[in-house]
């Protein structure tokens, strides 16, 4: 009997997530009432745990990403490690952090087979090897030199010291080559070579993170964070985890982040973006950020003022340029590659009869001159420029399984969206703006399968955004959209699906903003969807 009423006892334990969710109740009052009137629904249903919630309200899809100081992990005792001897395959960096690292897990009596980048393929010594970052084959060649495959990788290949913007394209490939394609290019190796048991991924990375606002970012390194999320949505065997330092002068100081490093990776945190900043740890969160619909002159908009919108007449941009004749009769000036078809004569009417008039421009938003003469070409008729919506994603997003992405359509995306961030710093840099919002994808911070090149293309947007607002004037700002689920039809799931209606309610809402510098959209908890995603549900 007591057995029974434990386990009776243990049934009927109430579970309070942080999405605020409270079974059988609508909000914590009513949940405690029903505690206290002994009424029998303390508990959710297996249904209902599995369950995502759409909230309700426009004022609550909205999210900010925090940075929150964690305790430090725990440096492991000497001989710990010797206990667990493990293989670790190491792509060390050039400065000394990746050398001392090494030497540290062999004094650890670890296993560690070392990898430099290189021209040629070459076995340098027993244990270390040279490979081209951009030869998709020697990463195969690679893992079948190796006696036994890896049971922790640690890349560090992003670990070196940058200017903060790349001026040229030998830069940015080579950067694209170490940043992206030496994660993309191993993981297909891995599943080339069906190496499938249980392996622990760390990146390690400088200048992509903004912990304290202070750090000097490399936009284009931001690549590096493409994988963090679909790479173990695609290979659930992977356990993948991103840590973000600032590399330090004194060689004391180095010391002790290596060891906090190494301490790091074998600690098994659930954290999947970690900072180290000075001798602090810092753990990532995205926190609710409820923007309630703003009044008259609560929205950043000029009457009649000319406003660009770049990515081409799609479903998104033209409900944005019908907001912003509602909103303030604006001029809008439409840029991008599109046919005579894509103009929707039905959809310009109402922008029209809002007030508001659209004047389309044939231009690709990478070739710098041209969108400067467009530009100047509007603004007699328009005046001056007040803002700027950048929309660098395509209605038709890359989605494709890891394993049979094409490296040449993957860089091309890649390089058009650093040519077209590089054009917009330049065109901003001599017309003071009320605002830059730069829309980007929520694949950077949920993922989903078939989407790394997408999440790699518009990290470097957020970055870039975050950049901006440490440096340039006006107000500049990333909003990262469900992109795919914005659609009226019935092919999104209900609770994720964003009308083109909401979604000129977002930006209205947004655009009442004016101190952040990144938000994300999520119909349902950003947190609880995270945790779901990080489970398998």
């Amino acid at each position: 009997m007591a057995g029974e009423a434990a386990r009776d006892f243990l049934n009927r334990i109430a579970m309070i997530g942080p999405a605020g969710r409270f079974p059988g109740a609508r909000n914590v009052e009513e949940f405690w009432i029903n505690l206290r009137n002994s009424v029998d629904r303390s508990f959710f249903s297996h249904e209902q745990l599995l369950r995502r919630e759409r909230q309700p309200d426009i004022a609550n899809w909205f999210y900010v990403p925090s940075w929150r100081r964690a305790p430090l992990s725990r440096i492991p005792n000497a001989g710990e490690l010797k206990s667990r001897k493990q293989c670790w395959l190491v792509f060390t960096s050039k400065n000394e952090f990746g050398p001392e690292l090494v030497r540290d897990l062999e004094q650890q009596e670890q296993e560690v087979i070392s990898v430099v980048p290189g021209t040629r393929f070459a076995k340098l010594s027993n244990g270390s090897y040279r490979i081209d970052a951009q030869d998709r084959s020697h990463y195969s060649a690679l893992l079948k030199e190796l006696a036994t495959p890896p049971q922790r990788i640690v890349h560090l290949w992003n670990l070196n010291s940058m200017p903060r913007r790349q001026e040229n394209g030998e830069s940015f490939q080579r950067t694209q080559a170490q940043s992206f394609y030496s994660l993309l290019f191993l993981a297909q190796a891995l599943d080339e070579l069906k190496i499938d048991q249980d392996l622990d991924f760390t990146v390690v990375s400088d200048s992509v993170q903004e912990v304290t606002g202070e750090e000097l970012l490399c936009p284009e390194k931001a690549m590096v964070l493409g994988p963090s999320r679909v790479l173990p949505q695609e290979y659930p065997n992977i356990t993948y985890r991103s840590i973000d330092v600032v590399l330090l002068k004194s060689k004391g100081s180095q010391h002790k982040l290596v060891k906090q490093v190494i301490a790091e990776i074998v600690a098994r945190s659930s954290d999947t973006f970690v900072a180290y900043r000075g001798q602090h740890r810092w753990t990532q969160s995205f926190e609710p950020l409820p923007v309630a619909a703003p009044g008259d002159g609560g929205v950043r908009l000029s009457e009649g003022g000319l406003y660009l919108i770049t990515g081409g007449p799609n479903d998104l941009n033209l409900e944005l340029a019908e907001l912003l004749a509602r909103a303030a009769r604006a001029k809008v000036l439409l840029a991008g590659r599109f046919d005579e078809a894509s103009r929707r004569a039905e959809k310009l009417k109402k922008i029209e009869a809002a007030g508001g008039e659209v004047m389309f421009a044939n231009v690709d938003a990478a070739d710098a001159q041209q969108l400067r003469k467009t530009i100047a070409d509007a603004q007699p008729r328009f005046g001056p420029l007040k803002g700027i919506f950048f929309n660098p994603n395509t209605a038709s997003e890359d989605v494709n399984p890891l394993r049979s992405i094409d490296p040449e359509k993957c860089s091309a995306r890649l390089r058009q969206t650093a040519r077209e961030l590089a054009n917009l710093e330049s065109l901003t840099e001599e017309t003071e703006l009320d605002f830059c919002v730069l829309i980007s994808s929520l694949s950077t911070i949920v993922g989903g399968r078939g989407e790394i090149v997408s999440a790699a293309a518009n990290h470097i947007v957020d970055t870039f955004a975050q950049t901006q607002k440490q440096n340039a004037t006006g107000c500049w700002m990333s909003l990262n959209l469900d992109l795919k689920h914005l659609r009226n039809d019935a092919g999104s799931p209900a609770e994720l699906r964003i009308t083109r209606d909401q979604a000129a309610e977002v930006f209205r809402r947004v655009l009442s903003l004016n101190t952040i510098s990144q938000v994300a959209v999520s119909t349902i908890d950003l947190r609880e969807r995270l945790a779901r995603e990080k489970a398998g549900n």
